[in-house]
């Protein structure tokens, strides 16, 4: 449904009236923070200088270049080596929101110092000095062109900001808000939400919420099924923004170099209200045992393990896009079927059983790329299902219907081409040029395998290898020796062997020059994975990134490429 500028207007209207009673919140409530006592929505921290020093010690020691750190230490010394500054406590920048109907951010940085001339005379030798500014005895101005920074010294810390307002106001120790992010991390960025005023947050909630209602109308000629699969998804992304704007805690991002451990770990943590609906939905979502758990620890390129909880509102989503699909399928063969003889598509048996999947609460599914040389690998994937025994019919008939659309000669369809213990699989032969990298990585004869059986759905693609090895997969699945083994039951796991992956992608043609051949040497050394994590704590969920060394090792020579340390010839 096409909206006319009026339409538009009235909406403008409609909207400036939802929002006018949350503006008059914020004014009559006074949910604003005090002028005199602002409250930091946003902190951004790095642990120390000197953690950064030994972090970058270990980088350069890991790709042979120790020299880099000197050469860095010795660049200090075109600053004062930072005299004045404590080198060894956190600093960063405070976020505040100034007080007002229309709150504007402002940003204040902070420095500790252990000794306040050394650091005037340290920031003098720019082209701009420091002046004091009048009737204030601590406060100093820098005069730029593009803008005036002004410090002064509050505490241990000196403050620096380009709006001087700030530093009128009585501003917060910020190591009780760096404590917990320095302690963890090297280096971290945290929004805590908690501290914006729920009046601007509800603000901000109905300007979304009116705009993604409006998105969410059904439009012109739109097929009900694509309506139902496209509200949905509306919705979910709608009652998630409303959970995390009123109920939301707080969202970290940060990074740990371990010289110890020889990673680098990325973590991301969103926490809810303790006690709010949203902080039992992030917690709830905890992992169950998963069907495929035996099947985790084999080898692979990459790998990728779901085994998560849904929740009530996730379940119904799910639900409703498995039947909004039937829909949408159905349509589509009503309204404009394939020239030629009828298609019949018994639709029930696949999406009836996705419905009733999504309905049982447990998304469990695993995906993996495997093999050891190119035109060996193998991409296999599954999902468990209930009531999955009819849902082979749907496929198959599925895959005549797209014959039947797109008749080519280039294409074979092979339906029941193979069982194997209770799951059957449809069989796609695609007959395109030879020397593809699609055939130098899975083989001349690859083909594309779609397979149902009662409790599980399958994907394969791959050459000679993929039915020996999904026929394996099985077997380890139904082996009841194999279930005594739990895995991992984290709600997601995702691991990519990185030198793995180059390789099965590789052209033997083309040789890799410059930096692409740097990070391939690299990576062939070893320690090349990436591991990600999601778990669930009390009141939130993380996000957990492991880089192995080979990682650190590739930031270490991009920085010594940066700096004109010679690698390897372009």
């Amino acid at each position: 449904m096409k909206h006319s500028p009026w339409c538009k207007f009235a909406l403008l209207i409609a909207t400036i009236l939802i929002v006018r009673p949350a503006f008059a919140q914020v004014t009559e409530e006074s949910d604003l923070p005090p002028a005199k006592k602002p409250v930091p929505f946003a902190i951004g921290v790095v642990s120390s200088i000197e953690r950064v020093f030994v972090e970058m010690d270990y980088m350069f020691e890991s790709i042979g270049h120790p020299e880099l750190s000197d050469l860095i230490s010795t660049q200090l010394a075109t600053v004062r080596d930072l005299k004045g500054i404590d080198r060894n406590r956190p600093l960063g920048a405070l976020a505040f929101l100034k007080p007002g109907i229309f709150p504007e951010p402002a940003i204040a940085g902070f420095i500790p110092v252990d000794d306040f001339e050394e650091f005037l005379q340290t920031m003098s030798i720019g082209p701009s000095q420091p002046a004091k500014v009048p009737e204030l005895e601590n406060r100093y101005v820098l005069a730029n062109p593009e803008m005036d920074i002004y410090f002064e010294q509050i505490g241990d810390h000196v403050f620096l900001t380009n709006d001087e307002t700030i530093l009128d106001s009585e501003l917060p120790d910020p190591t009780k808000f760096a404590k917990n992010l320095n302690t963890r991390y090297d280096a971290a960025i945290q929004l805590n939400i908690g501290a914006i005023p729920i009046g601007m947050r509800t603000v901000l909630l109905n300007f979304v919420r009116v705009s993604m209602e409006a998105q969410m109308q059904q439009q012109d000629e739109e097929p009900e099924g694509a309506y139902r699969l496209r509200k949905a998804s509306g919705m979910s992304n709608l009652r998630f923004m409303e959970q995390l704007l009123l109920q939301g805690d707080s969202f970290t991002i940060g990074i740990d170099v371990s010289s110890k451990l020889k990673t680098a770990v990325i973590e991301i943590d969103l926490n809810a209200l303790p006690g709010s609906q949203f902080a039992k939905y992030l917690s709830d979502s905890g992992g169950e045992i998963s069907y495929f758990r035996p099947l985790q620890n084999d080898p692979s390129i990459l790998s990728a393990y779901m085994s998560w909880k849904l929740q009530e509102k996730d379940a119904e989503l799910f639900k409703e896009m498995a039947l909004a699909g039937k829909d949408l399928i159905a349509h589509q063969l009503e309204t404009n079927p394939p020239e030629g003889d009828p298609v019949n598509v018994r639709l029930d048996g696949l999406f009836d059983s996705l419905a009733d999947t999504a309905e049982a609460g447990i998304l469990d599914g695993f995906f993996r790329f495997q093999g050891e040389n190119q035109g060996e690998v193998v991409v296999m994937a599954a999902v468990r299902v209930v009531n999955g025994q009819l849902a082979s019919q749907t496929i198959g008939d599925l895959l005549m219907m797209a014959q039947a659309y797109n008749p080519s000669d280039n294409i074979e369809f092979q339906l029941n081409a193979e069982a194997y213990r209770g799951v059957n699989f449809h069989r796609v032969i695609s007959d395109e040029p030879p020397d593809t990298p699609t055939k130098r990585t899975f083989g001349d004869d690859y083909s594309f395998y779609f397979g149902a059986g009662e409790r599980t759905l399958w994907f394969v693609m791959g050459g000679d290898k993929a039915i020996p090895e999904v026929r394996k997969a099985i077997d380890q699945i139904l082996d009841p020796t194999s279930q005594q083994d739990l895995g991992n039951t984290a709600p997601f796991r995702f691991t990519l062997n990185m030198s793995n992956w180059m390789k099965i992608w590789e052209d033997p043609e083309r040789e890799r020059r410059g930096f692409g051949k740097t990070a391939s040497e690299n990576f062939e050394k070893g320690d090349d994975r990436i591991v990600l994590d999601m778990t669930t704590r009390e009141n939130g969920i993380r996000y957990r990134i492991q880089l192995e060394e080979s990682f650190v090792r590739l930031l270490g020579l991009a920085i010594a490429r940066g700096l004109g340390i010679p690698l390897e010839e372009e």
